[in-house]
């Protein structure tokens, strides 16, 4: 997979969590236009070659704690969050 642009960025959200070595981060209103070399047979009949993927108001929401004294080594903690409005799959053949 190739990333060709990421833009929008419209929410970003950095926030320790007081009294703890935890941090919130929430990015928002992404949009993804990417390149992707994938093959899989769908049904084990139809041939599936993708070869773009563009996804529209990506948003990711994480909670990290701080796992060292020296605060350079983090973990996940409880559930990552990830949501889109819409994810447009671009095909090499035009027919599928």
């Amino acid at each position: 997979m190739h990333i060709i642009e990421a833009s929008g960025f419209t929410e970003k959200v950095f926030e320790y969590i007081p009294g703890t070595d935890i941090l919130h981060v929430r990015i928002g209103g992404v949009n993804v236009s990417s390149t992707i070399d994938a093959d899989l047979k769908a049904l084990k009949l139809i041939p599936f070659k993708s070869s773009g993927v563009n996804i529209t108001n990506l948003s990711l929401d994480i909670t990290v704690r701080s796992t060292s004294p020296d605060n350079l080594h983090w973990d996940l903690i409880e559930t990552t969050k990830v949501s889109f409005d819409h994810v447009k799959i671009s095909m090499a053949n035009s027919f599928l």
